[in-house]
């Protein structure tokens, strides 16, 4: 049997409220640490992408999102170091909590910060990419980013 080409896929949680984004600061994960992310991970094997994004949410946030909440804002098709990956990019604008850094071991902090915010502080460049994509109502996107 033909061996099928692998697409690694993410599931990325925009929270906005007031005008501002959910960041978390990336630490101790020898990958951009110092960083700030979205909340955000790999869908695992059996599972669909907006579950991912849920799960994810509760995992690294604490929150509590309801699958009819997630919006789906933008798709990113790129091409990394480790392989091609397609991440969705869900917004959302209500769910049950209020947003933390979980997972400490991982983190740094976390903050809410305004569009024009994203220009100071050092932003993942594929998160970048992406809010201002989804910003400009684009749904789809390719890149590069390692």
């Amino acid at each position: 049997m033909k061996q099928r080409h692998k697409v690694i896929s993410g599931a990325m949680v925009i929270l906005e409220k007031d005008g501002k984004v959910f960041l978390i600061k990336r630490a101790n994960t020898g990958w951009r640490d110092g960083q700030y992310d979205l909340i955000a991970g790999h869908v695992e094997a059996g599972e669909r992408v907006a579950d991912a994004a849920i799960r994810e949410a509760q995992e690294e946030a604490g929150i509590t999102i309801n699958k009819s909440d997630l919006q789906l804002a933008h798709v990113l098709s790129l091409s990394r170091e480790d392989g091609d990956a397609q991440y969705f990019y869900f917004k959302v604008t209500d769910w049950k909590g209020e947003p933390i850094a979980k997972e400490k071991d991982k983190s740094d902090g976390c903050g809410w910060y305004s569009y024009e915010d994203l220009e100071k502080i050092d932003v993942l460049p594929v998160v970048a990419h992406a809010l201002g994509e989804v910003r400009a109502g684009k749904i789809y996107s390719e890149g590069n980013f390692t």
